[in-house]
């Protein structure tokens, strides 16, 4: 890592970065309420930035009038609460309609304060909306991550019903920002297929694990520190309970599973994430008469995630869609093989030696699967080490190189370049 205050050399024209994250704080609770994978993904990119000696300041709404206007998140990085008057509390299902007062927020801060930025980069579609308008404004590119497109989503789970307005504002989006940056190629394509955007315009840049923080640990180790006692082989659920997420279709195939392997190395599942979204499923779990099988453990700090994924046989990813999928990133680096549906960044990192991609998305395959790699577990063909090397390219420090790498294609050489 370099000292903390020498300029990366891929930076020059960028020393101020605004990043837009309206409607979820990067200094939230993970695994809550609009607090998940999109949080740690803008959170470790600002770190990383900050180490090369950039500054970047994040922009949020806040959802208290007592919320400090601005935090030390790390060396060089601050979180910016927009205070906006309303007599709700403020989703994302309600945003669009404060869009306007969050703007003018946005601009009373930036003249408050004297803040110049080198370019904006936001964080769903939401944000991109502001972006564009700040754009305007001040004349600075926009550099846009959707994360997740309503289409998509559409298309990938049918309980998932994102409005034709969302989709809308999304297309265009994608035509009047300057950049956007997918996650994976095949999230490129989805943009050029579903939104029409410019081939030209669309920079990949795979997302990153923290490799500092997730390690392997040894298994029983972990299995003790967190009182996990039982023989059973445990699988391992990391998200919301969202239907995009799949978790639904994991719980159905639990009892397939166990039957299958009889009383012999049965399986528990432990799902970690979703506090405010789980009020549904014990009574789901009740019904499919598994609670004997399940332990849903709520969320968990992040300090705390490297055990368990080192206590676990094996991640599951059930999800109909993934932008990336950290969550695999994380098992991988702790030495945890990986179970997945095709989503996401992991179909271009999953291979036999870690673990297991599902040629198609149905309860079957995915059961065969769990036994499989259960099985090739409990033979010791799974080696820790190996497993973890397999992602020691994806560390933030490359992705945030990486994403300067396409800031330069918008601030070198054009018309917002060296703007006072």
């Amino acid at each position: 890592m370099p000292p903390l205050n020498e300029k990366f050399s891929d930076a020059k024209n960028i020393d101020k970065i605004a990043m837009l994250s309206i409607h979820s704080s990067p200094a939230g609770e993970l695994g809550t309420r609009d607090t998940g994978g999109m949080s740690v993904y803008i959170r470790e990119l600002a770190k990383e930035f900050g180490y090369l000696g950039i500054l970047v300041d994040v922009f949020t709404l806040s959802q208290t009038q007592s919320s400090p206007s601005i935090i030390s998140l790390f060396n060089n990085v601050r979180l910016i609460n927009l205070n906006v008057k309303s007599d709700q509390l403020i989703f994302k299902e309600n945003l669009f309609d404060y869009l306007p007062a969050v703007l003018q927020a946005f601009n009373q801060t930036v003249k408050k304060e004297s803040l110049r930025y080198d370019l904006i980069h936001s964080h769903y579609w939401l944000s991109g909306i502001l972006g564009n308008q700040i754009k305007q404004i001040q004349g600075i590119p926009h550099v846009t991550t959707f994360h997740t497109m309503g289409a998509v989503k559409n298309r990938a789970c049918l309980q998932e019903s994102e409005p034709d307005f969302r989709i809308k504002q999304e297309k265009e989006l994608a035509a009047a920002c300057d950049r956007i940056i997918a996650s994976t190629r095949n999230e490129a394509h989805e943009l050029i297929s579903l939104y029409h955007a410019k081939n030209e315009k669309i920079g990949v840049v795979p997302a990153g694990v923290n490799l500092e923080l997730f390690q392997p640990m040894n298994q029983s180790a972990a299995r003790r520190k967190l009182g996990l006692h039982g023989k059973e082989q445990l699988l391992l659920y990391v998200g919301r309970y969202v239907p995009v997420k799949g978790l639904d279709r994991l719980l159905k195939i639990m009892p397939h599973i166990n039957n299958a392997k009889q009383d012999q190395h049965r399986f528990k599942l432990l799902v970690i994430g979703g506090d405010d979204e789980n009020e549904q499923l014990p009574s789901v779990i009740r019904g499919l008469n598994i609670e004997k099988a399940v332990a849903l453990l709520g969320r968990k700090d992040q300090a705390l995630l490297p055990a368990y994924y080192s206590a676990a046989d094996m991640l599951v990813v059930p999800s109909y869609h993934e932008s990336f999928c950290l969550a695999g990133l994380e098992s991988l680096a702790c030495g945890t093989p990986v179970v997945t549906a095709p989503v996401g960044g992991l179909p271009e990192i999953i291979n036999p030696t870690n673990g297991y991609v599902l040629e198609e998305p149905a309860d079957k395959a995915m059961a065969a699967a769990i036994i499989k790699v259960a099985d090739s577990q409990r033979q010791g063909r799974f080696n820790p080490n190996q497993i973890r090397a397999s992602v020691l390219d994806y560390s933030w420090k490359n992705t945030a190189k990486l994403m300067l790498a396409e800031y330069q294609k918008v601030t070198k050489g054009n018309r917002f370049e060296n703007q006072g």
